[in-house]
């Protein structure tokens, strides 16, 4: 019994950590300085997005709205992971159900 108990409060703990994690994120992406810049998806692959946007560097956050489409009130938030020529390669943090070419 004490070998369950013992998984038991490491899982919570780990539970725990994770929220705080979330918590932390969820305070810097609503309190971020935003600019507003445009751009429009060109690609995805996998869990990479390639897309056109000027003015953006590594680490910041993109939210790709998805303007006629049916998950149109759910954006995607992305980070900016790199650059490839002239297009700038986007990390997903969240689902990429609905990104399509007419993604800005």
């Amino acid at each position: 019994m004490a070998t369950v108990d013992a998984a038991t409060n490491e899982v919570a703990g780990a539970w725990t950590r994770l929220d705080r994690v979330t918590d932390w994120m969820a305070n810097t992406v609503r309190t971020a300085p935003l600019t507003e810049r445009r751009g429009r998806v060109l690609s995805v692959t996998g869990a990479l997005i390639r897309a056109t946007v000027r003015g953006v560097r590594v680490g910041d956050l993109c939210l790709l709205q998805h303007g006629g489409r049916a998950h149109a009130d759910e954006p995607t938030l992305a980070e900016v992971v790199g650059f490839d020529n002239r297009h700038v390669l986007l990390s997903p943090l969240g689902s990429t159900i609905g990104i399509s070419g007419e993604t800005q």
